[in-house]
């Protein structure tokens, strides 16, 4: 592995605990801290007098509104992404307060609980207008030719800064688009020179929309079920996570047909390189210099870190072994429609 592998990674981790574990971390210790001053320390136990418990919720207030918000804003560079994380963390510990401090010790919680939902609505309005605006984006690149991904990515980008927000809504944005404009997207140019299919293989197209039909008659059932044998608020959110399931299920299916992998031949731009889309995941881009072997396959692969696995129904009938240069990913296994084609092509494209 070489420096700037490892610097790169190490950037990432460090990102990664700043801006996600640690202000997480300090949400639990206090809620823990909380809970055991509480019930055991004699200065803030929850059976001394009314006149003294009183100043119990004033101190959780100061933590949870004003200590969390804070700690997000100093460990957080981005400070819109560190106002959002603390409004969520601080709603998060006024939900858990709520159950900590015994009815008799809140006064201003109750109230402060309502306004829980105001902030929650004015949260959901702004990525709705984000979305819409990034939409707009994504149907203007369309409209110049540019391929899916390379528009949503240009999309997002101009609106969320690039971490794992972005590559979500990177997700987000190709999972909407594959539902909602399938016919366009069929129009549209593809990034590539040879595209290789994969959504015939075993059969997979057709056991999604097996799937699909499912879920649909699964989820009128299901409801009224829950509705009387638990509860309507239950029956409400499993309904409302099986109709999301349903749009994902959808637009996989459609993206089947959509993204295909791609070869890019030798350019003055570029060396030659293998573009892998399976269904709505994320592209991944391996220049073919890097590639050790191709070969076919056919047997089972168990998950592992060194490990990407492509494939539906079955088992994955190409195994691409990467050159070891440090990577932590240098297996890949595909399943595709026509394994040979795709050899024959990969290692033709080797010896430009």
């Amino acid at each position: 592995m070489n420096a700037n592998t490892t610097r790169y990674e190490n950037r990432q981790h460090s990102t990664l605990w700043r801006e996600s574990i640690a202000p997480f971390s300090i949400l639990l210790l206090m809620l823990t801290a909380w809970w055991a001053f509480l019930h055991y320390s004699p200065f803030l136990s929850i059976t001394q007098p009314s006149n003294t418990a009183s100043n119990n919720e004033w101190l959780f207030l100061l933590d949870a509104l004003i200590t969390l918000p804070l700690a997000c804003l100093l460990l957080i560079k981005d400070k819109k992404k560190a106002l959002i994380k603390g409004v969520l963390l601080a709603s998060l510990a006024l939900v858990v307060g709520s159950y900590l401090l015994p009815n008799e010790q809140q006064h201003w919680l109750p109230a402060l609980m309502d306004v829980r939902f105001v902030v929650l609505g004015l949260m959901v309005a702004l990525e709705v207008i984000t979305i819409i605006s990034v939409l707009t984006l994504i149907r203007t690149e369309f409209n110049a030719g540019t391929d899916l991904d390379s528009a949503i990515l240009k999309g997002t980008s101009s609106f969320i800064p690039e971490g794992v927000v972005q590559k979500i809504m990177w997700f987000e944005g190709r999972m909407w688009a594959c539902l909602l404009m399938s016919k366009t997207l069929a129009s549209l140019p593809l990034k590539g020179d040879k595209h290789f299919s994969y959504w015939q293989k075993d059969g997979t197209h057709t056991n999604a929309l097996g799937f699909i039909f499912v879920i649909a008659i699964e989820i009128p059932v299901v409801h009224v079920l829950l509705h009387f044998i638990w509860s309507p608020f239950a029956a409400n959110v499993v309904t409302a996570l099986s109709v999301f399931s349903l749009i994902f299920v959808i637009a996989e299916r459609n993206a089947m047909k959509l993204r295909p992998i791609s070869l890019l031949l030798h350019s003055k731009q570029h060396s030659p390189q293998l573009v892998i889309r399976y269904g709505l995941s994320n592209p991944i881009t391996l220049p073919v210099s890097e590639i050790a072997s191709i070969s076919l396959h056919n047997t089972y692969v168990k998950r592992a870190a060194h490990i990407k696995r492509f494939n539906y129904s079955g088992v994955p009938n190409i195994k691409i072994l990467l050159k070891d240069k440090g990577q932590k990913v240098t297996e890949y296994y595909l399943g595709v429609d026509a394994p040979e084609r795709f050899i024959e092509a990969l290692e033709h494209s080797k010896q430009d």
